[in-house]
């Protein structure tokens, strides 16, 4: 009877063995693989500048296509004008930023990997343009921030380039990023500085041209929707080449809209456009 106890009490103990063993297993998976702790990813829109904001005009025009200058020259409207600066911006980022863009959005369908140093990595593969792309997101704590790496590989052209490095404050309200050119010019290219509030999807981003010795470094873009009413998002784009400032406001519902360019009008008014889009006078003007 002592013996049959004894087996009894050997097998509860092992039992009870094998489920702490359990447990820790999976604690240990939950701490490799689960939720960085402090660690957020900052939002998407830190990288992605909302160009849709600007409207597309009758004759098609909008901030995605409007860079050509001859069809500049089709119109004089105010929305045009406006419409054309904002989209040379637009290409700009298209051309430079497509891969890195894609890769960084990618990275919040997976899940972090701790590392020895207490870093973590998001590391994934994705398809961009039908090609075969690897992607290494790091992200470290320190002194109250965090330090942000993202390596990209390309199947049989590139290993591991440094796309773009980042810092953002601990929950992810704001930071910035420096994006390099591409890997046959690994120089860089553009800071991205941003501000964001994730419950109302608000905020400001802000990309400065800072290629080293290009005659543009010094440019800008900066978007924003956290305006007060009637205009809710703003445009301001700077061209370092010809130390020009253009302004541009509108309302993002009725797409109500003005502009402002001193070196384009001649004077530092406000032009605006209607909910068509069309040239009109200041709202409650006589």
């Amino acid at each position: 009877m002592r013996k049959i106890n004894q087996l009894k009490m050997i097998k509860t103990l092992l039992i009870v063995l094998a489920v702490a063993l359990i447990s820790a297993c999976n604690e240990q998976e939950e701490d490799q693989t689960g939720d960085a702790s402090g660690l957020v990813l900052p939002p998407a829109a830190s990288m992605t500048m909302e160009f849709e904001a600007m409207p597309k005009s009758q004759n098609g025009l909008s901030a995605e296509i409007a860079t050509d200058s001859s069809e500049l020259l089709k119109s004089s409207s105010y929305f045009n004008f406006a419409a054309f600066q904002v989209g040379g911006w637009s290409t700009l980022l298209r051309i430079h930023m497509t891969i890195p863009v894609a890769a960084f959005v990618e990275s919040f369908r997976h899940r972090p990997v701790r590392q020895p140093d207490g870093s973590w990595v998001w590391s994934y593969s994705l398809t961009i343009g039908g090609l075969l792309h690897t992607a290494q997101l790091y992200g470290r704590i320190e002194d109250e921030q965090v330090f942000w790496d993202m390596y990209i590989s390309k199947e049989g052209e590139y290993t591991r380039f440094n796309w773009f490095s980042g810092v953002s404050e601990i929950g992810a309200g704001s930071g910035y990023w420096v994006m390099n050119k591409n890997p046959q010019e690994p120089v860089a290219l553009l800071r991205i500085d941003w501000n964001w509030h994730r419950a109302s999807n608000t905020g400001d981003v802000l990309y400065t041209n800072i290629e080293p010795g290009g005659a543009e470094n010094g440019g800008y873009i900066h978007y924003g929707n956290n305006q007060p009413e009637p205009y809710q998002a703003f445009f301001d784009v700077y061209n370092r080449g010809q130390d020009n400032l253009i302004e541009v406001e509108l309302n993002t519902h009725t797409h109500e809209g003005r502009v402002r360019n001193l070196q384009h009008f001649g004077n530092e008014d406000w032009h605006y456009w209607d909910s068509n889009l069309q040239d009109t006078v200041a709202p409650n003007a006589p």
